[in-house]
């Protein structure tokens, strides 16, 4: 029998031991993973079913209304702007995709603003009121990534960005995926982190069926800027978000607009269709003139009326209106709490709930959390903080 030295016996013992850690910290991330859950099913009451005690901007667990792009060269500035806005994002998503500078520096920025977050200096100080609270949780973070497929140069080496973050990160919006992109990211992602799926070519909307099949993404984002270009629409043509003119009323959309509206639209509806058949939450791609309220107006009561839970905003200005497009209406209100309370019965009988009970109980739950942090936020006045200076 050949003999190890001692050196290469005690290196196998200590790559044994690092696996061993490594699996021992994912069997804890999995626990608590099922711990939260099944939090909003494992309570009876007479009121119904108890939901998450969590704010949306502190739970990676529930569905964002708001999803702030940053870029990732300026984080410190793009969030003093948001916290002088006064409304906080329900999630922040670091963009390495527009660096107009090093790109390698963009991702240490990223690295040295999560590591101070890390150590206490946090996104959210000095809020209160309708603003959301880090002190017990941090922030929602996410970063959007190069595509490691279309372009691997750059897309590794987020990729390893990603790896390296681990738990100070939600999650990773992959762009351009097709149904070979997990299986070049799968060795950097953390156990915690929940994918994004960027339908932004027309290869991800022909493939979004069975990229949503395969289980691996937990939202599906609708990319329609980029689409537009590849699917070669007139440049400053008309969009689906163009479809109104001046209001709401569908009566008042021109030949025209509808017309310049159907590609987009149409690939809207496959990703949908697709994301909603696997139990995905779906959200909007960000309107990009960020001085056009009518426009941005226009825009998310679309995005609302086809079935999209949230949206992308490039701006804090524009998050106040995205909560309230986003907020239930007081007919889904009362859906939900009759849902709350049929599940309350079922579960103080001890009966188990179907897979379309319990399909119902997630849209009305996300419900029920998006109104009570409506309220939440209409409780006390906003305070407008000035701090962190004069970009």
């Amino acid at each position: 029998m050949r003999c190890f030295t001692p050196r290469l016996s005690a290196a196998g013992n200590g790559v044994w031991r690092g696996f061993r850690q490594m699996y021992e910290e994912y069997a804890l991330w999995r626990d608590r993973r099922d711990d939260e859950r099944y939090t909003a099913v494992s309570e009876e009451g007479e009121e119904g079913i108890t939901l998450s005690n969590r704010r949306i901007c502190a739970n990676p667990n529930a569905c964002p209304r708001s999803v702030l792009l940053v870029p990732a060269e300026c984080i410190v500035e793009a969030l003093r702007r948001e916290r002088r806005g006064g409304v906080t994002a329900d999630a922040v998503m670091f963009d390495l995709t527009c660096c107009r500078g090093s790109r390698g520096e963009a991702r240490d920025n990223i690295l040295r603003f999560l590591q101070a977050e890390e150590k206490g200096e946090k996104r959210g100080e000095d809020m209160s009121g309708g603003q959301c609270s880090h002190d017990d949780d941090r922030g929602r973070y996410l970063i959007r990534v190069n595509s490691p497929e279309f372009d691997s140069a750059n897309g590794f080496l987020d990729m390893e960005l990603a790896a390296v973050l681990g738990e100070r990160i939600e999650g990773v919006l992959l762009p351009a995926v097709t149904v070979n992109t997990y299986s070049l990211v799968e060795e950097y992602i953390h156990p915690s982190h929940h994918l994004w799926a960027f339908f932004d070519t027309p290869l991800s909307v022909v493939q979004a069926s069975e990229i949503c099949r395969q289980g691996h993404y937990r939202y599906a984002v609708m990319g329609s800027r980029r689409l537009a270009e590849d699917l070669h629409l007139p440049i400053g043509g008309i969009t689906y978000g163009d479809t109104y003119r001046g209001d709401n009323n569908s009566e008042n959309a021109t030949p025209a607009a509808l017309l310049g509206s159907l590609p987009l639209l149409n690939s809207s509806l496959q990703v949908l269709l697709a994301a909603r058949a696997f139990n995905m939450n779906i959200l909007d791609d960000a309107f990009e003139d960020a001085s056009d309220t009518a426009g941005f107006s226009r825009d998310l009561h679309l995005s609302r009326s086809l079935g999209f839970e949230g949206k992308l905003v490039i701006n804090p200005a524009q998050l106040a209106s995205c909560h309230a497009a986003f907020a239930p209406s007081a007919e889904e209100l009362s859906w939900a709490r009759g849902v709350q309370q049929r599940m309350a019965r079922r579960y103080a009988k001890e009966e188990s709930a179907g897979k379309l009970e319990a399909a119902q109980w997630r849209r009305a739950a996300c419900l029920l959390e998006r109104h009570r942090e409506e309220e939440l936020q209409g409780a006390a006045p906003t305070q407008r903080d000035g701090g962190g200076g004069v970009e």
